[in-house]
């Protein structure tokens, strides 16, 4: 049964890059720097609907082992559960931080939009604006595994997020930066601060590689955030070594 559903989930990611290169004008760039780490931590800008698939074409070869973190009002959307099956969530909400390093300690590779559906979902009246989470930092900080930064330009121009107007004739950029990685943090020694500077550093390095401006979102409280846990970690790291 495992073996049938790789089979499955392999066969929708090549008719997805298919359709996507066939139909908008991708060009992927910095494909040297894809690692060959077990486990990596994948962050990207989030502007499109189009965004899972063009991380996915350009990662084709690691998508079979990629899990998707995905907010949990998402989650309960029940006409994508078939794709949320294909590639494989963690819905975020209290204790996903410790999943994820779980996930990560499995050897698996990890993508999560620290931005959220923060670019492009209407504002409600009288709704606070959205914000970056800290739990990416805190996963980031919490193991010291290998982060890949990506920068994604143009996707919302060819897929409106919001009219879902298309315009195929709209260059697509998805450009893979190089590696890094934070020293591995002790639980005790990880404050609010600290994490709000480690995950603005993250999406800094995330919009040097996107073309044309950009703006880092400020970061929510603690108690807003529904991705991080209180304590921040509850499981065993394995860290990344120095």
């Amino acid at each position: 049964m495992k073996i049938l559903k790789t089979i499955i989930r392999e066969f929708i990611f090549s008719l997805t890059a298919i359709i996507l290169k066939t139909n908008f004008r991708v060009t992927v760039k910095g494909l040297e720097n894809i690692p060959s780490d077990s486990k990596v931590l994948i962050f990207a800008n989030h502007a499109s609907y189009l965004d899972v698939f063009l991380v996915g074409t350009a990662l084709f070869h690691q998508l079979i082992n990629i899990r998707w973190v995905i907010s949990a009002a998402n989650y309960r959307i029940k006409a994508l559960q078939w794709f949320y099956w294909v590639y494989q969530v963690i819905v975020a909400e209290k204790g996903t931080v410790g999943r994820v390093i779980d996930t990560l300690n499995q050897k698996k590779w990890v993508m999560i939009f620290p931005e959220g559906d923060a670019k492009w979902v209407v504002q409600k009246d009288n709704e606070p604006p959205k914000k970056l989470g800290k739990g990416a930092a805190a996963i980031a900080l919490s193991t010291g595994v290998t982060i890949l930064p990506i920068g994604i330009t143009g996707a919302d121009r060819a897929l409106a997020p919001i009219s879902f107007k298309v315009d195929k004739r709209h260059p697509i950029t998805v450009t893979i930066g190089k590696v890094f990685h934070f020293d591995a943090v002790a639980q005790e020694k990880m404050s609010s601060a600290m994490l709000e500077e480690k995950v603005t550093e993250i999406m800094v390095r995330v919009n040097d590689l996107v073309e044309g401006e950009t703006h880092i979102l400020p970061v929510m409280d603690d108690e807003n955030d529904p991705f991080l846990d209180a304590p921040i970690i509850e499981t065993t790291l394995e860290c990344h070594p120095t």
